[in-house]
């Protein structure tokens, strides 16, 4: 955590630590009970969106959709105090596959969020508003 900040202090603004990672934001929708189900959506630093679809054989490819800056600073800010808070999951069902958002800080991986045979939230607010903004781009 120290590093962090010590990193924000350098840098000089949250976007400037959200960029060490060149994929920054994920959506994953994943079952393999009654075949072969894997795709997604990913988000740059950039904002620039795009999806794949491993079961097609479908590379990632950039969509015409990119977020603008006010939207990017904002996921940025919630990306931030979402990693402070806890993530927690439990086992609720099976052959649902799973559903993850996901952020990445810098070297850590957040999870916001999870549907599916493991069901989990993070703790702080924040995880679930930027869950919600990827919805709104990652259907």
């Amino acid at each position: 955590m120290l590093r962090q900040f010590a990193l924000v202090a350098v840098l000089g603004s949250l976007s400037s630590l959200a960029q060490a990672s060149p994929i920054l934001y994920e959506k994953e929708t994943m079952n393999f009970a009654w075949g072969k189900v894997h795709h997604g959506c990913v988000i740059d630093h950039n904002g620039v969106v795009y999806t794949y679809d491993m079961a097609k054989k479908q590379n990632i490819t950039a969509t015409a959709v990119t977020l603008s800056k006010t939207e990017l600073d904002q996921a940025h800010k919630l990306l931030y105090a979402a990693s402070k808070g806890k993530y927690t999951e439990k086992h609720v069902m099976a052959d649902a596959g799973s559903v993850t958002w996901t952020g990445y800080w810098g070297d850590e991986t957040v999870t916001l969020k999870k549907w599916g045979d493991l069901t989990g939230q993070n703790s702080a607010k924040e995880a679930a508003e930027l869950a919600d903004l990827l919805d709104k781009y990652c259907q």
